[in-house]
């Protein structure tokens, strides 16, 4: 689903998620974070059009990053601004501008594996 405000971004429960991949996709041009959240569901952010990509992180002896806010702003110009913000776990925070911005969530079915993202 396209995230259309500020407010629906915020709405997407992402403190206390793990980042678990960070992919380049569409001939590079977008960015998607595969999350699993809090609840232990995995979901995917999706930045479209990504710019000004800064990954500055010092993992130390962790083996997995855990969000402590996710943050969102968008400029007068409709460019969206993203900020990972990990609160030392690992220390340090990602940030980048893109286009739009994008989640999906996996869908379980009870009783039946993990089966796909879904939009």
């Amino acid at each position: 689903m396209k995230v259309c405000s500020i407010a629906e971004a915020n709405g997407l429960g992402l403190s206390d998620s793990a980042v678990v991949g960070i992919f380049w996709t569409n001939e590079s041009r977008d960015l998607e974070f595969q999350l699993r959240l809090c609840s232990g569901s995995e979901a995917l952010l999706i930045c479209y059009w990504f710019t000004n990509l800064r990954i500055d992180l010092d993992f130390k002896n962790l083996t997995e990053s855990l969000t402590w806010e996710v943050r969102f702003a968008r400029s007068n110009d409709e460019i969206w601004h993203v900020e990972f913000d990990f609160g030392g776990s690992p220390e340090g925070t990602i940030t980048l501008n893109c286009n739009e911005v994008g989640f999906e969530t996996k869908q379980c079915e009870q009783g039946v594996g993990q089966e796909g993202l879904q939009p």
